[in-house]
């Protein structure tokens, strides 16, 4: 099944968003190989090679085919952009700033949001970047009214948020007059 396939394939199986809804279950939540990309394609790379007959809910080869299909067809930046609705893409232009790498950055931001976006509405997981982790912990923590939570009990980006403005000790509460 995985015979013959180096590292690099295989990185990109275990990257393949196929690949990671089919076996996310196969980590917790709250290891390493959940909450970081490369901790999770270490863990899976590791596990194809120990033991592939595991990994029977959609052919090797299938998933390999995709990916050699997005590796010859990578979409380019304005491809992205090309495929955003009117609003998205003014969202894009408002938020771009005036050089090319904040363009870039823009259109990536976006194209992020609706696969995000996408998970949700169809149930499936997926892979959030550690920024954006940190970005969507600070919205969380921004709109706190009473209590933040944490898996792991750690609040360091709390501390670090009240810190620097006093205002998200006490949330966005509404004040009558």
């Amino acid at each position: 099944m995985v015979e013959g396939l180096n590292d690099k394939q295989l990185r990109r199986i275990a990257r393949n968003p196929s690949f990671i809804a089919d076996y996310n279950h196969l980590v917790s939540s709250n290891s390493p190989a959940g909450q970081d990309p490369n901790a999770w394609e270490f863990e899976m790379i590791n596990s194809l090679k120990k033991d592939a007959s595991r990994f029977k809910r959609r052919p090797i080869s299938e998933l390999r085919i995709q990916e050699a299909a997005k590796v010859s067809g990578q979409l380019k930046i304005i491809d992205v952009f090309n495929k955003l609705s009117v609003s998205q893409k003014r969202q894009v232009l408002e938020n771009a700033g005036e050089t090319h790498t904040q363009f870039l950055q823009a259109v990536k931001n976006i194209n992020s949001l609706m696969g995000i976006a996408k998970s949700f509405e169809d149930g499936t997981s997926c892979l959030i970047a550690n920024d954006k982790v940190k970005h969507l912990n600070s919205l969380q923590v921004r709109q706190s009214e009473r209590y933040v939570f944490s898996a792991k009990n750690d609040f360091e980006v709390v501390r670090e948020m009240i810190g620097m403005n006093e205002k998200y000790k006490y949330g966005p509460s509404a004040k009558v007059e």
